[in-house]
């Protein structure tokens, strides 16, 4: 990466007002979930368009809004990114996933920001003979982009018996997850304390200032980044903090067994409200 291009500088002298991520204190676990794969979306999009040494315009664009516009309409009671609540077993869906352009952004942004489905473009790579009405347009890009093998095709023998088949799932799961190095939610726990941490360490907004360097192909240096994100904290070494707190958290954030984890408790999450 090159050194800080002047158009970042002045974008981030100023156009970046860490207030604007305060209100994290009032997402849900659905925010949070919704804010991280948005941006881990975005990251893919990026690594892909500079192997090419292109930035797709609507790229660009989603990169510059969620930099003005950081956090969602907090309080979402939805299961993310689905119609309607979330099964993590269900009859398999016979559509057929293709990559989805990185022009199809726009979409999955419009519903992080309005708290809403994407009003803009098309299902793209799907014909409406392979559609299932239980997947939104949105699942689709995730799952494409998220396509890790932790949602398998699996067949049931359902002329056996409630006992057998569960007994015979287990050993089968176990045997799976072991082989993909799949982490269940029960071995991820995800609770309050979790989005507490997130917000009082600004991962959001660093994780922002990275797509903003990755977009201009620029390095920010952990002294900026730590003056960007503690301005006011005088009694710290910022820098420090970023190295040794911030980044391994966003780290952390960005592995996909993490990602499948807080997708899970957002999902149960939504279920439960959906439920009482």
């Amino acid at each position: 990466m090159k050194k800080l291009t002047k158009e970042m500088y002045d974008l981030l002298v100023g156009r970046f007002d860490i207030r604007k991520y305060d209100k994290t204190s009032e997402m849900n676990i659905i925010d949070w979930y919704q804010s991280f794969s948005v941006r881990h979306l975005i990251l893919v999009g990026l690594d892909l368009e500079q192997e090419k040494g292109t930035v797709d315009e609507n790229l660009r664009d989603s990169v510059l809004s969620i930099f003005l516009n950081p956090i969602p309409a907090t309080g979402s009671k939805q299961a993310p990114f689905l119609k309607g609540p979330y099964n993590p077993v269900n009859d398999l869906p016979l559509i057929h996933i293709k990559r989805i352009s990185t022009s199809k952004l726009q979409v999955v942004l419009d519903e992080f920001q309005n708290g809403e489905k994407g009003k803009t473009g098309e299902k793209e790579g799907i014909g409406e003979e392979d559609d299932d009405s239980s997947f939104g347009y949105n699942i689709v890009a995730v799952e494409e982009y998220y396509s890790d093998g932790s949602i398998p095709a699996i067949k049931v023998d359902l002329n056996y018996s409630d006992e057998d088949l569960v007994i015979d799932f287990k050993k089968w799961l176990n045997i799976k997850r072991n082989s993909d190095g799949i982490q269940s939610f029960r071995e991820l726990p995800i609770c309050e304390k979790d989005m507490e941490i997130w917000g009082k360490n600004r991962v959001l907004a660093y994780l922002d200032l990275q797509l903003m360097a990755r977009l201009f192909n620029s390095r920010i240096t952990n002294s900026m980044i730590g003056n960007l994100l503690f301005p006011d904290d005088l009694d710290i070494d910022s820098t420090e903090k970023i190295r040794k707190v911030v980044q391994p958290k966003v780290s952390k954030i960005l592995d996909m067994n993490f990602m499948n984890a807080l997708q899970s408790a957002a999902s149960t999450y939504a279920n439960n409200i959906l439920e009482n």
